[in-house]
């Protein structure tokens, strides 16, 4: 397998850095794979502005309690154990 660090198309960093220095362990992958999901119902939402042909203030307050209620479901699910605290300082947001 052919990595950064050994791959000369690829611009060198300066010592004592490596680009082996920023490999994530499988944990983070996962970690980012439930940010990933969090983030996307949002983008989603979001969409649905960009879409429409109303004023957004119109479509503004269903979108918000959609993405509480869809955030609310995710901090109490197992599955998002670990960034429940963000969905949950998120909320407080709103």
């Amino acid at each position: 397998m052919l990595l950064a660090d050994d791959d000369h198309r690829v611009l060198k960093l300066k010592a004592p850095k490596m680009y082996a220095m920023f490999k994530l362990m499988d944990w983070e992958w996962c970690l980012l794979e439930l940010i990933h999901d969090g983030l996307r119902e949002l983008a989603l939402l979001c969409q649905s502005f960009s879409h429409g042909t109303q004023p957004t203030v119109y479509h503004a307050f269903p979108v918000i309690d959609s993405m509480q209620q869809r955030w609310e479901h995710m901090a109490k699910d197992p599955k998002y154990r670990q960034t429940a605290p963000a969905l949950k300082a998120s909320l407080d947001n709103l």
